[in-house]
């Protein structure tokens, strides 16, 4: 089985469903699909009105940006490197998404982990592209720049609410637990951001489902239920009693970690006990 699939298993996406990823550019090319593309060259976003077909992007220090429009049914995912940025790919999407009905004041985005404002170096050419707002000036004629933050105004100006719109704080560079193409060249692996509107009839039947994470100290659960995918946060001291209520769960956290942490041992034994998928 493929490591995607692992997931996909994790966050109750049945094989055999329909999934378009791209052949990504840098570029602010973007195409609506219905599912039957399988992998859409030459683009760098995807829009879909249709159910149950998964869009996907992959980063390693790039901005993933997922668009979901609860009331026209509508869903984007945006792959915005600096180049897209640039170009505007953030709020073309917008824009292309209200070409199948979508509305910007009902929009709900999430802008992905990826390179942070503190730690992404560019040069004056890069720089002079972005507004001062998002640089921060260093010596020699670099600059630290916030693609983050300049996707963040480009969906304030397409009109979508400020509450609206949650940003990772997370950052691939400093992050190990993440894939950074500037951190480790090329032995950087990519991360998968993908976003499907589901069948509500079939995810009513679906048990529910979790991803066990061990990391900074504390296990942390994120739960798949019902199709509404929430994060709980947890010590773990009360994780053991919900797993054993989860018909299935996949965990992932580095081995180093696991070997390490003496509370880790009731862990252990679960997981010989459960024989988990591992990820």
């Amino acid at each position: 089985m493929r490591i995607e699939d692992y997931f996909f298993e994790a966050i109750g996406v049945l094989s055999g469903t329909k999934a378009v990823y791209q052949s990504q550019i840098h570029s602010a090319n973007i195409t609506i699909v219905d599912g039957d593309e399988g992998i859409v060259k030459d683009s760098d976003a995807l829009i879909t009105s249709e159910q149950n077909v998964l869009l996907g992007v992959t980063v390693a220090d790039c901005t993933p940006i997922l668009l979901y429009d609860p009331v026209s049914k509508v869903i984007a995912a945006v792959h915005a490197g600096w180049r897209g940025t640039e170009q505007m790919i953030g709020l073309s999407a917008v824009r292309r998404m209200m070409e199948l009905g979508a509305m910007p004041e009902n929009l709900f985005a999430f802008i992905g982990a990826s390179a942070s404002g503190e730690k992404y170096e560019v040069g004056l050419d890069v720089a002079t592209l972005f507004e001062e707002k998002n640089l921060v000036a260093l010596a020699g004629n670099k600059f630290l720049l916030d693609v983050k933050g300049a996707n963040l105004d480009q969906l304030l100006f397409a009109g979508i609410p400020h509450d609206h719109i949650e940003i990772s704080p997370l950052c691939t560079i400093t992050d190990e637990r993440l894939h950074s193409f500037r951190r480790d060249g090329k032995r950087a692996g990519r991360m998968l951001a993908v976003i499907m509107r589901k069948d509500v009839s079939f995810v009513q039947n679906q048990p529910p489902r979790a991803i066990l994470v061990y990391f900074d100290g504390k296990f942390r659960i994120f739960v798949f239920l019902k199709g509404i995918e929430s994060c709980t946060h947890s010590e773990h001291k009360g994780v053991f009693s919900f797993l054993e209520h989860c018909s299935h769960f996949v965990y992932w956290f580095r081995l180093q970690d696991l070997s390490m942490a003496n509370h880790c041992k009731p862990l252990r034994g679960m997981l010989r006990k459960r024989r988990p998928q591992q990820i």
